[in-house]
């Protein structure tokens, strides 16, 4: 039995069950789930040199994030400016009953999605119990 991951999922449950918003409940449970399993995203240091970053560039293909210097293609990565890198590096540090109800902001939604169901899928498609996505998906 994993008490950490049976804790999350009751801890997530009872903040929508008091009123926050299970869009940001579901951002929370999977970078707390990270966390828990020993994936987390790195949102401090830059994934390549370490440097510490305030906005960063997120890498879909490798699920990690690169500072200004060291992204790639800025074709092939997601730029995430300083208030993106707070809710990533922030939420997950928040007990479940101060997961906010709402997020001020012009935050892109569909963004935070997409980097979190990224990072998932890279860093479980090659692990041998969920083989992809959409086994995440039907977990999830």
């Amino acid at each position: 039995a994993n008490i950490l991951l049976f804790e999350l999922i009751r801890a997530v449950f009872n903040a929508v069950e008091a009123g926050a918003s299970p869009q940001i409940v579901h951002w929370y449970y999977i970078l707390r789930f990270l966390e828990i399993e020993g994936l987390s995203l790195n949102t401090e240091n830059c994934s390549h040199c370490d440097q510490k970053m305030t906005h960063g560039y997120f890498m879909p293909w490798q699920g990690n994030i690169r500072c200004n210097d060291c992204h790639e293609n800025i074709t092939l990565s997601w730029e995430l400016d300083t208030e993106m890198m707070s809710l990533l590096r922030d939420l997950p540090k928040l007990s479940p009953e101060n997961i906010p109800d709402s997020i001020n902001g012009t935050l892109d939604k569909d963004l935070i999605n997409r980097i979190l169901w990224n990072t998932l899928a890279t860093r479980f498609d090659t692990c041998r119990t969920l083989k992809s996505v959409e086994v995440l998906r039907k977990v999830l």
